[in-house]
């Protein structure tokens, strides 16, 4: 079975993203925040970036093993762009009996800003395997070149963090 170039190209360019970022989280722990006049505080024991994006990539991961697109789509902002082609990537591989496996391979994180309802992170990372297998199929789907993401997360008072864009970063 051959897999559209562009249904692969955006689901490849997503879940890249995402999963390369998380990556980054377990091998990376986030540093102490000072505050302004340098000594520790209580926020220093808060989740960080990076486990915020962990716990995300973790709900996504079950959304897509599940084959849920309404639990999907909750995991993006409501005009999220990257939210619609992932449940739309989903639902193609759900039409045609198949779950995608991904491992990536992150180059690079750094975190550009974090705020209590803005979290933004660049991100350099490649596709090192991935496999659609289904109905006693198993398609090698081709890895690719290391590309750099911009991915914005935000929330509200009370909710949980929902990832609103994942742009190319040159």
């Amino acid at each position: 079975m051959c897999l559209p170039r562009v249904l692969l190209a955006v689901l490849v360019g997503v879940a890249c993203t995402v999963a390369g970022v998380l990556v980054v989280a377990v091998l990376r722990p986030d540093p102490p925040r000072p505050d302004l006049s340098g000594n520790p505080t209580a926020s220093d024991s808060r989740v960080g970036p990076r486990d915020v994006l962990r716990g995300w990539d973790g709900r996504r991961a079950e959304a897509w093993a599940s084959g849920d697109p309404d639990v999907l789509r909750s995991l993006y902002t409501r005009r999220s762009a990257a939210g619609d082609r992932d449940v739309a990537m989903l639902r193609r591989y759900l039409d045609r009996g198949l779950s995608v496996r991904l491992r990536t391979q992150v180059l690079s994180t750094r975190v550009v800003t974090e705020t209590d309802r803005r979290l933004v992170l660049l991100v350099t990372d490649r596709l090192a395997s991935a496999v659609a297998v289904g109905r006693g199929r198993r398609v090698v789907l081709p890895t690719d070149e290391p590309s750099t993401r911009r991915i914005t997360l935000t929330r509200s008072a009370g909710s949980a963090w929902r990832v609103a864009t994942v742009v190319e970063a040159g």
